[in-house]
């Protein structure tokens, strides 16, 4: 388990990771605080520099366990799973994802989330062209509700390339976490 000093810090730490350390030490109440108070209030009470990166990881967790704004508009969806993938993101400047991108991050979702989240018609044709274009006949495993054009084919070994990406977050995030 890494210490609430190198969570802070450490850009590689996974949303949730911030988001428990957050409310452990301010509550649910600082989910209504403005982001540079919140990070000011971090750097002051673990006397650190909490970067940009990890602002924005944060906010993305409390945006995304406060509303549904995720899984309803495709900025929103690729904007936070490149920010879960420790990647400095924009909302308005769009960078389609790589699926290993979207599991990645969808894997963070999941996590914050703790339930199954029901996704708009757009994200699920959206997250369905990039499967499309990873090479899957069918919606993956892990996003059985993508929409794609099917096709006959076999897709056992990127699918068992995906839940290797998902194993592996899991494994990274129960190092950050008290699990």
């Amino acid at each position: 388990m890494k210490s609430k000093k190198e969570i802070l810090t450490d850009d590689k730490a996974p949303a949730i990771a911030l988001l428990q350390l957050t409310i452990q030490q301010y509550s649910h109440e600082c989910f209504e605080w403005e982001a540079l108070v919140l990070k000011a209030e971090l750097q002051r009470d673990f006397d650190c520099e909490v970067s940009d990166l990890q602002s924005d990881k944060l906010q993305a967790a409390i945006t995304l366990l406060t509303t549904d704004t995720y899984e309803n508009f495709i900025n929103v969806f690729e904007t936070f799973n490149h920010i879960f993938n420790n990647q400095h993101a924009h909302l308005e400047e769009l960078d389609p994802l790589e699926a290993e991108e979207l599991i990645v991050g969808l894997t963070e979702a999941y996590l914050i989330r703790g339930e199954n989240i029901s996704f708009s018609p757009e994200v699920r044709v959206y997250a369905g062209q990039i499967f499309f274009d990873y090479g899957f006949h069918k919606p993956p495993k892990l996003f059985p509700d993508a929409i794609l054009q099917e096709k006959d084919g076999d897709d056992t070994e990127k699918n068992a390339a995906l839940q290797e990406l998902f194993e592996e977050k899991i494994k990274i995030t129960k190092e950050y976490l008290n699990v």
